[in-house]
C-alpha cells in the first residue's frame, strides 16, 4: 500500500494540472440603439415606418436589412438582425445581453414573414425556417 501512495499522488497531480478553468464570457457593453433600429420597448415602437418598409420590400422581392431591438421586462435588449437577399431572410437573434435568457446567438434562414392581424394586435413572424418551432415572432404591434 505504501508503494502505491506516491503513484496516487502523482496521478492526482496530473489530473489536477490537466483540468481547464472555464473563464466567464466577457461582459458585453450596454447596447445603444441607432437611429435606424426598430425599437420595441414594452408596447411602444420606434421606427415603425422603417419596419413596414422592410415588410413591403420582402413582399416585392427587394433586398433590405433591418435590426429589431426588443427589450425584456428587466430592460435587457434582444437584438434581431434581419437581412433579406431577395430570396431568403437571414435571421440573427442575439440574446447575450439577457441575463435570464439563453444568452446566445441563433442564426436561421427563413422563407417569409407571416402577418397575423387580430383586433388588438398584429403579430409578425418568420416562417419556413426549418426548425421545429415554425413560427418565430419578430414584432408584435398593439393597436
Amino acid at each position: 500500500m505504501k508503494k502505491l501512495f506516491p503513484l496516487y499522488i502523482l496521478v492526482s497531480l496530473i489530473l489536477l494540472a490537466c483540468q481547464t478553468q472555464e473563464e466567464p464570457a466577457p461582459k458585453l457593453p450596454d447596447y445603444k440603439p441607432s437611429e435606424d433600429d426598430i425599437v420595441s420597448m414594452h408596447g411602444e415602437i420606434q421606427n415603425l415606418d422603417r419596419f413596414n418598409s422592410f415588410i413591403v420590400h420582402v413582399q416585392q422581392g427587394r433586398k433590405d436589412t433591418i435590426r429589431v431591438v426588443s427589450y425584456t421586462e428587466e430592460g435587457a435588449p434582444i437584438l434581431h438582425d434581419l437581412e433579406y437577399d431577395g430570396q431568403v431572410i437571414h435571421s440573427i437573434l442575439d440574446t447575450r445581453r439577457d441575463g435570464f435568457g439563453a444568452g446566445m446567438i441563433e442564426e436561421r434562414e427563413c422563407k417569409s414573414v407571416d402577418i397575423e392581424k387580430g383586433k388588438k394586435q398584429s403579430n409578425y413572424t418568420l416562417t419556413g425556417c426549418g426548425w421545429k418551432k415554425e413560427d418565430y415572432s419578430i414584432l408584435i404591434i398593439s393597436k
